[in-house]
């Protein structure tokens, strides 16, 4: 088998793997044979922010796949991550856009699947699946057109239709992907992160960046902590205002944003990277996306909005959650990597550029930020 030739240092590889050609090459040839793949090794395209690695591989048709290799796992999420296959592979027929469907291992085919992971290898790397690889490039906000949103948003309404239909089914009853009433489990874990900044975390935050050796990440740092304090009030009050909302919740995406929707000319030819797949409100997967590529374009995200409503009608307490998520969202974002800075002690993990990039624009994002509700107070439901 013949490798296509391309230079690891110029790939952000976790160090858990080996920076050498030829022994990686080994890896990613073992791994695809375990999925009855003999495949060529194209290109490393990147992670994100997970500590994830994702392999670009094509097999000798030239049909190319994406090889993803997560951290070393624990059983729980082994299952867990299991289960949001099996739910991806059922969705996909019928979901009306493309979506990668997780591969089943060659030596699995015919196995029962209800008494084995399927779709998983798991060896001293990490815990590995293939889907396959969706054409098309994501897009930022200032380059999408009307036509393209207004394809993203019909493809969203689609996709989320498909999964509550899905999981309406009894199969998927009692299951963590399952239809319930309830306060969304994204709303709660808002307020645990409200709750934990007032206890004392954003004393901690404060100074931990005091003591910061680098001087840019001290700035953005402090810049990002004197937002979070100002908002802080405001985003207890939202919180506090739907805290006991009882609304139908369903199997959502959750970590949609710009990057992970790909486009094809006019179309949306695929939503990538279901990995935080779980049961939440629509709502949150529309007001994630929706910022991502409108940070100060308020009458997009509204029309994004009406689009999508015309495909899956938004009620008056949905429409309300768009706002409270939308406010959330940017302002409680940054304290995630805050804390594995200055709490947890992340700092070679914190240190790569894309983690800095992301806290800069979230710092740009929160200096100009206006609540949906100040800027269009005549729309009483957001």
């Amino acid at each position: 088998m013949r490798l296509l030739k391309w230079t690891l240092k110029t790939l952000a590889l976790p160090d858990r793997f080996p920076s050498d050609f030829a022994t990686l090459s080994k890896i990613l040839n073992r791994v695809a044979s375990e999925f009855g793949l003999d495949a060529t090794l194209l290109d490393l395209p990147g992670g994100g922010f997970s500590d994830a690695a994702v392999f670009r591989i094509a097999d000798c048709c030239g049909n190319v796949y994406a090889s993803k290799c997560l951290p070393p796992s624990d059983t729980k999420l082994t299952l867990s991550t299991a289960l949001k296959h099996r739910f991806i592979s059922e969705v996909a027929p019928a979901a009306g856009v493309p979506i990668p469907v997780p591969r089943i291992r060659s030596s699995l085919l015919f196995a029962d699947q209800n008494q084995s992971v399927p779709t998983l290898f798991q060896n001293s790397f990490g815990l590995w699946q293939i889907e396959n690889w969706l054409p098309g490039i994501s897009l930022t906000g200032d380059r999408l057109s009307d036509s393209q949103l207004s394809s993203a948003m019909v493809a969203l309404a689609g996709f989320h239709r498909c999964a509550a239909a899905i999981a309406s089914s009894y199969t998927w009853c009692g299951t963590d992907l399952g239809i319930r009433k309830c306060v969304p489990q994204s709303i709660r874990r808002r307020t645990e992160i409200v709750v934990e900044l007032r206890a004392g975390l954003l004393d901690q935050l404060r100074s931990g960046f005091r003591q910061e050796s680098d001087a840019e990440f001290r700035e953005i740092s402090e810049e990002l902590w004197w937002w979070i304090r100002n908002w802080l009030p405001f985003v207890e009050k939202m919180l506090d205002e739907v805290g006991q909302i009882s609304i139908t919740c369903q199997p959502v995406i959750r970590d949609l944003w710009s990057a992970h929707v790909l486009f094809d000319k006019d179309t949306v030819s695929g939503m990538i990277d279901l990995g935080a797949l779980a049961t939440d409100h629509v709502t949150l997967d529309l007001a994630r996306i929706l910022r991502s590529w409108f940070p100060n374009a308020p009458d997009r995200i509204f029309r994004g909005l009406e689009i999508y409503s015309a495909h899956r009608p938004l009620t008056a307490p949905e429409l309300k959650l768009v706002g409270v998520f939308d406010v959330c969202n940017v302002v409680l974002s940054p304290v995630t990597w805050l804390k594995r800075r200055y709490q947890e002690n992340e700092t070679a993990r914190t240190n790569h550029p894309e983690v800095r990039n992301r806290l800069k624009e979230q710092a740009k994002l929160l200096k100009n930020l206006t609540p949906l509700t100040q800027l269009f107070p005549n729309r009483e439901n957001i």
